[in-house]
């Protein structure tokens, strides 16, 4: 699994969007498959977590206060941070996500004064990468409201895996986020039984709604007071 690291893609870890500063990311996705028998007899590919683990390398190049604050504070992370890439800054558009990931390795170099060249890997913590959809693309909001619908062109029966990155909420506001489905795209849009904890500042989430989800889905939110900066992937399973 790659992808190419374009004017268009965006990198978000732990709530900061680090893409200014990026000049090269490459996902690696390990994913075990085995065949086996399943107690009611039928046959299946399963994926046995733990036999091994995707990675993620990237370079970048910035100042001292551009990549060390987030980096250094990853190292003594538990259990991990929340990874998203994005081919591009638009809800339809594909991108990855990961729950869990910590460092591996990191290497710095100084190219001149002030400038350091920035070469990190990270592994995923038990949980792969996630093949996502965008869902709501990065924005700050003023206000309460609903996002654009994501049509799935036929309601899906297995639930859904969601990842969402606050990066800022402003003066003093709370953001509450659900996810709603409609059958139409226009009217009777109900809530998922889950949905994202209230949020009062940079924070991360993953979520996960069983079930039939309906074929068109949207995210709704409340903000309290002040501005709120924050994205959304979705993957149905």
């Amino acid at each position: 699994m790659s992808i190419l690291h374009g004017n268009d893609a965006r990198v978000y870890l732990d709530g900061y969007d680090i893409s200014a500063v990026m000049n090269k990311i490459s996902p690696k996705s390990e994913v075990d498959l085995h065949k086996h028998a399943v107690m009611d007899s039928s046959g299946g590919y399963h994926h046995y977590r733990g036999l091994a683990k995707d990675e993620v390398s990237f370079e970048a190049l910035g100042d001292d206060g551009d990549l060390k604050t987030v980096l250094d504070a990853l190292w003594a992370a538990a259990p991990g941070a929340q990874l998203m890439i994005a081919y591009k800054s638009l809800a339809g558009k594909p991108g990855y996500a990961a729950d869990e990931v910590k460092i591996k390795t990191q290497d710095w170099s100084a190219v001149s004064t002030d400038l350091n060249k920035i070469k990190a890997n990270f592994v995923t913590e038990d949980i792969p990468f996630d093949e996502c959809l965008i869902l709501m693309a990065k924005a700050t909001q003023v206000a309460g409201g609903n996002g654009a619908s994501l049509d799935n062109a036929a309601e899906s029966t297995n639930g859904l895996t969601a990842y969402m990155q606050v990066f800022e909420i402003t003066g003093g506001g709370t953001l509450t986020v659900s996810l709603e489905h409609s059958v139409n795209g226009s009217t009777g849009w109900d809530p998922l039984a889950v949905a994202f904890a209230a949020a009062t500042g940079r924070t991360t989430e993953r979520i996960l709604n069983t079930g039939t989800i309906r074929r068109y889905l949207r995210a709704s939110w409340t903000l309290t007071a002040g501005t709120a900066t924050f994205a959304i992937m979705v993957k149905r399973t």
